[in-house]
């Protein structure tokens, strides 16, 4: 098309042609690290394949979330930001050199497109699939994600029938590939430095590594001090080459330290290392009867292979997989391979360094009464660099002094900060033992094989000794935990220390819990008999079920899951009760036994939640049973009866009450007497009184932030002043507006996030799929068995995906948004749900008869939590910290501001089929103007949805 560098090179890239229509077919999203992304009409063709969103299924970090419980966030995240950022590269080229360099908006769409798709080859649990599980099964492996990528992109093509240019495509791939040995690229290349933006084979900075170290740190919540902005603020191409303003060589610096350290502390994590290795034996174990291999052959196939992968052997009945079932449920329990030991190679040894293996360590066990196997053993060997090897990275940097420099140059050895590190990678061995029972003696090998090889040893960790008690202090824990038993209300007890330590074992209590780091409240205390509810492949299921469901479909980054929400929960119960005995402890005799109730119904709220969690209960359930009443708190109550049975948890039947009790507390039908023993308690997790409650809390935060939403509700300064009175927890009364500020920001979650008019469009096709589904796959049948309950989560949409039965494929047609009508207020209190037989009967003569099948509606509510009341009105206040009185905020000291109507009441419909868009919207007027004598048209007409569609 010319390298009209003048051109505007954030306008579509085809819009020379057809702007109008270009923009019809683009997009934007928005995405938690970059904010809006335009995603241009090619990009789109290709996003809107399932090659492409299966990538939505594999998870960036692999199983890192076991660990870091935050680092849910998927491939496909990442790969939306890094074709984010590479057009925003080139575009910053663009503005600087663009005369110089010619860069024109082809060139911008193919390094776009590499971007966008150089992910798209990757395996099951990411890099763990290639580096560990295939070499294991292929003798001399040779494939790589970068290569099946380029595979993948050809399919991809070739089955979409993508049109798309031939020279562009081969530019595409070769970008991909510029990072590998498969590269072909010459350094003299025409615009070569294009192909260092996406995998920089080069030198290692490119705009892969921008996003993900700041994405994968905000997920695991820690810190990010590199600034990819400065550096592309500050490049310019010099001789064919990006190279950097010659002060920036600091900031170059901390993009490789940074990188070092997540590998360090995030990605080799031990416990990490440990639950590779056992999902990787789990895969060898499981490789012959399922074929997992076989699918990197098949690109036809191999878009079918995700993590679900994990699912499917737990949950298969297969004699073949017994051993693979039992290594994952192992995992799902935290039964781990245990870690013994680690040994950092000496620098001087590296350059010869071979591989250590499970065989090298049996070589070196002395005589003792047990004999190891080398199946008895796993040991990884983890390298840790700053992206060049043993190199160092600035070597391979070219800088420039200031903005009229011609020439370009390495930063002098010299120049470098003395506080830089002079060696440039780590070379650990770790070693496991598989059972616990092995531990000393495969510590006391690997000790022994460091003398013999380095006549040195390293004791970094635990020695064998702690690691025995601490074994056995888990199989005598559960007498700490029968301790609970009204232990008396020491009112004067610290409830920050371990909530067991009271019954005098603090010791213990103390080896037994653990800390994890959540992305929202940060550090997070997990006190031992949580934990033993948390070891459960019911509650793991947890982390299978996504927050809100289906929304990431519209939001990206909102792939946080019910897990993370429950230990946020937790915590926040955990918090609330020991800021209720600082302020009031004496007077309301609050003691570690109510902390510890609290805190286990806040863990344990969400348990009974389905797959894509309201949806199941709201959409689904009632379609396949009638008058159904089931509700996810109830099976929550069922499901922990179950794990206590299935696991023997030794716990207060008392606290067992109570804490079922506070689950249920804000549920239909359910009723708490007001003169309850501290009935104050059963309000913090689900309150039934008011609706403030710290599962509220904890979603408000957690899923603004998931979705890349401000959320200006401080939770902290409402269990800063909040105080018990007459049994209930009072706030003070200067706060209402943030009480008010809680419900407002939870009306405009739903109205923006939750009920968005695409998420509800995938939730009723997802409804339908399953509604077709269930006669055959018995889903709706699970809630009647706890036991098998916990084998349902959501990939069960991968179960019908992959099934060849014909009755589901009508499942996966689009429906179309037609429009909304939002009831008028004076009409709510007779409102009837409008179902799709309503529209049908609105229908006049037309050349298309509707059917109710050809019609989704979906009945929205909008309010305040409760319904049609105005929520402050069901809230008491108190003046100041020495009133004795409770009130109500009467009407007139309310802003008037503030809503005087507390519920929306919206009317959503849907055609399942493009071509019946106009009938559907024509009947649906009809629908409004006999019903409510107006009509809205909130949205397209039809004729714009007519002419979209062509």
């Amino acid at each position: 098309m010319g390298a009209y560098c003048n051109e505007d090179l954030s306008l579509p890239v085809y819009s020379a042609g057809a702007p109008t229509d270009e923009l019809r077919f683009s997009k934007h999203v928005y995405d938690n690290v970059h904010g809006n992304i335009y995603l241009d009409p090619l990009c789109l063709k290709f996003i809107d394949t399932e090659q492409f969103q299966r990538l939505r299924e594999l998870k960036q970090l692999g199983v890192t979330n076991m660990v870091y419980p935050g680092a849910v966030h998927s491939r496909f995240e990442h790969s939306l930001g890094v074709y984010w950022l590479a057009g925003e590269t080139v575009q910053k080229l663009k503005s600087f050199q663009g005369m110089e360099l010619g860069i024109d908006k082809y060139d911008l769409q193919t390094v776009r497109l590499a971007g966008l798709l150089h992910d798209i080859g990757h395996g099951p649990f990411s890099h763990m699939f290639e580096r560990e599980f295939l070499p294991q099964v292929i003798s001399n492996c040779q494939w790589s994600h970068e290569s099946m990528s380029v595979n993948m992109i050809d399919h991809i093509v070739d089955t979409h029938h993508i049109d798309v240019d031939a020279q562009m495509l081969k530019r595409v791939k070769d970008m991909i590939l510029a990072s590998t040995e498969y590269s072909q690229l010459n350094s003299n290349a025409e615009k070569r430095f294009l192909y260092d933006i996406v995998a920089n084979g080069r030198n290692g900075i490119d705009v892969d590594k921008f996003d993900y170290l700041v994405r994968d740190s905000r997920a695991c919540g820690l810190g990010c001090n590199f600034q990819f902005q400065r550096l592309t603020e500050t490049m310019r191409v010099m001789d064919n080459e990006i190279c950097y303003r010659a002060k920036e060589y600091r900031n170059v610096h901390k993009l490789f330290a940074t990188r070092a350290d997540l590998y360090r502390t995030v990605y080799t994590h031990p416990k990490v290392k440990a639950i590779e290795l056992m999902i990787v034996d789990a895969m060898v174990k499981a490789n012959d009867h399922l074929g997992i291999s076989s699918y990197i052959n098949d690109p036809s196939e191999y878009w079918k292979l995700d993590d679900t992968i994990l699912k499917i052997i737990e949950t298969a009945p297969d004699p073949e997989l017994a051993e693979a079932r039992d290594l994952i449920l192992r995992v799902r329990r935290r039964e781990l391979y245990q870690f013994c030991n680690e040994y950092a190679v000496p620098k001087d040894k590296i350059d010869h360094f071979k591989a250590v293996t499970a065989q090298d360590i049996i070589c070196s066990q002395k005589h003792t009464s047990l004999t190891l196997k080398e199946e008895d053993i796993s040991v990884t060997n983890v390298k840790i660099d700053l992206a060049r090897g043993r190199e160092n990275p600035l070597e391979c940097i070219h800088f420039f002094k200031d903005y009229e420099s011609e020439e370009k140059f390495l930063i002098p050895e010299e120049r470098v900060s003395h506080l830089f590190p002079t060696t440039f990678q780590d070379m650990i061995v770790r070693v496991y033992a598989k059972k616990p029972e092995l531990v000393e003696a495969v510590s006391e090998a690997f000790e022994n094989f460091q003398m013999r090889t380095y006549g040195i040893k390293a004791q970094v960790h635990a020695t064998p000794e702690k690691k025995k008690r601490r074994m056995i202090d888990r199989e005598r824990a559960s007498d700490s935990t029968r301790g609970f038993s009204k232990m008396g209300a020491n009112c004067d007890d610290d409830l920050s220390s371990p909530v067991s330590s009271v019954a005098g074992a603090p010791t213990n209590e103390l080896r037994l819990s653990k800390h994890v780091y959540d992305n929202v409240h940060g550090n997070i205390y997990l006190d031992p008999l949580c934990l033993k509810f948390i070891d459960t492949e019911q509650f793991q299921r947890l982390r299978e079920l996504k927050q809100l469901g289906v929304t990431r479909m519209v939001y990206p980054g909102a792939v946080h899951s019910r897990f993370e929400h429950s230990l946020g929960v937790y915590w926040l119960a955990g918090e609330t009760v020991q800021r209720l005995q600082t302020f009031q402890g004496m007077e309301l005799d609050i003691d570690r036994y109510d902390l510890q109730t609290v805190r286990l119904s806040g863990l344990l709220h969400d348990i009974g939640h389905g797959p894509f969690s309201h949806m199941f209960e709201r959409e689904f359930l009632p379609r396949v049973i009638s008058d159904c009443k089931w509700s996810h708190e109830s099976m929550s109550v069922t499901m922990i009866d179950n794990i206590v049975d299935t696991h023997h948890i030794d716990i207060d039947p008392q606290m067992l009450k109570r804490v079922k009790d506070m689950i249920l507390a804000s549920s239909k039908g359910f009723e708490l007497n007001n003169n309850e023993e501290k009935r104050f308690l059963y309000d913090i997790v689900a309150n039934g009184r008011n609706g403030i409650d710290v599962d509220k809390f904890d979603y408000i935060v957690r899923d603004s932030r998931a979705c890349g939403l401000g959320c200006n509700f401080q939770f902290q300064r409402l269990t800063e002043t909040m105080r018990v009175m007459d049994n209930e927890i009072c706030y003070r009364a200067k706060e209402y507006r943030n009480v008010h500020k809680l419900f407002s920001t939870r009306a405009d979650l739903h109205r923006t996030v939750y009920t968005h008019p695409k998420v509800k469009a995938i939730e009723l096709m997802i409804a339908d799929a399953m509604v077709k589904a269930n006669d055959h796959l018995g889903i709706s049948s699970y809630i009647d068995n706890p036991s098998e309950y916990w084998k349902l989560d959501e990939t069960i949409l991968k179960t019908i995906e992959n099934s060849s039965r014909p009755e589901l494929a009508e499942a996966r047609e689009l429906i179309s948004f037609c429009n909304e009508y939002a009831v008028p207020k004076d009409k709510m209190d007779h409102f009837k749900s409008v179902t799709a037989q309503d529209i049908i009967c609105s229908q006049k003569h037309s050349s298309l008869t509707l059917r109710e099948e050809d019609i989704a509606v979906a009945n929205v509510k909008i309010d305040l939590a409760r319904g049609r009341e105005n929520p402050l009105e069901c809230i008491h206040f108190f003046k100041d910290y020495e009133s004795e009185e409770k009130f109500v905020i009467p009407e007139e000291r309310v802003s008037h501001l503030f809503p005087t109507t507390f519920q929306d009441m919206i009317v959503r419909v849907y055609a399942k089929k493009p071509e019946l868009v106009e009938a559907v919207s024509e009947a649906f007027e009809n629908f409004q103007m006999r019903t409510y004598g107006i009509k809205a048209q909130v949205h397209a007409t039809p004729e714009k949805k007519k002419r979209r569609f062509m």
